[in-house]
């Protein structure tokens, strides 16, 4: 015996049983004898990193697709396919501004709709990676049981299971401040780099979904309304809890509550259009 360690073991991948070779060398009579007393932890450890290996290939292989299929400055119109989800987009032409995965398994994406005259709107999406694993689900949505905002509308909402529902609410925009996102800031970059107005204060309509039988699914789609190109005067005041669109205040404005009424109405038609293009929805809903 010349003291090389050849083996040959068997792996369960997805498609089916692989049979692999592994020549370790020449080894001493030690490690040959702590080879024989362990050859099935080693069997199993060595599967164990070859299934981790392929899962953090095709978890790249799949950031990598969603990024070479939206380019920035690419324009959607009407759908957008993400992941194997189709996500509606309102009317009109939506240019990709930035895109990329971070190192929890999501892909964010940031399109921009030009209005005239540097105003923007824009809708943010952000999918889990086909290839994503949590063993636990996901945590309770906190803005799904907040009763501060515009408008809620909670379908389901189970701790680490099924998800489904959408708010409206006010807020102040600001992508360069949120050091926490990279792809936010590379859409921040854009909008500064071509001198779009970044308006005071907007109002978004957010819809979220996480699967039933599938934990690892998840979407939430952002649409950021500006509120100039609505019809209504500059914001003077960004902040959230005083601002005249607070929850407590927009009922002394007609034309406020009918803004609203009619973001209700779209969003709760689009909102069907998102879970049809999610699938896997959970049996029952409020």
């Amino acid at each position: 015996m010349d003291g090389r360690k050849v083996v040959n073991t068997t792996c369960l991948f997805i498609g089916g049983k692989r049979s692999i070779s592994f020549d370790f060398g020449r080894t001493s009579w030690i490690e040959q004898g702590l080879w024989k007393g362990g050859n099935l932890m080693k069997r199993f450890s060595v599967c164990l990193l070859l299934v981790l290996s392929l899962f953090l290939t095709n978890s790249l292989a799949a950031a990598g697709s969603l990024e070479a299929d939206n380019p920035v400055g690419k324009v959607c119109k009407d759908t957008i396919q993400l992941g194997g989800k189709t996500v509606p987009l309102p009317n009109g032409e939506w240019r990709v501004i930035a895109a990329g995965s971070d190192n929890e398994g999501f892909f964010h994406i940031y399109l921009l709709k030009e209005h005239g005259e540097q105003r923007f709107s824009y809708t943010y999406i952000k999918v889990g990676l086909p290839t994503q694993q949590r063993r636990h689900g996901y945590d309770l949505s906190k803005q799904l049981n907040r009763v501060d905002m515009l408008y809620v509308v909670e379908h389901v909402n189970i701790q680490e299971g099924a998800q489904d529902g959408w708010w409206i609410n006010h807020f102040s925009p600001n992508f360069l401040s949120d050091k926490k996102s990279p792809i936010a800031i590379e859409a921040g970059k854009y909008i500064a780099s071509n001198n779009y107005i970044v308006p005071n204060l907007m109002v978004l309509a957010s819809h979220r979904l996480v699967g039933h039988k599938d934990k690892n699914k998840f979407l939430t789609v952002l649409y950021a309304y500006n509120l100039e190109t609505e019809g209504f005067a500059q914001a003077q005041n960004s902040d959230w809890a005083s601002s005249d669109w607070h929850v407590t205040k927009i009922n002394q404005d007609p034309k406020k509550v009918e803004f609203i009424e009619r973001l209700k109405t779209e969003h709760t038609a689009l909102h069907e259009k998102i879970r049809a293009g999610f699938g896997d929805l959970f049996p029952f809903r409020r």
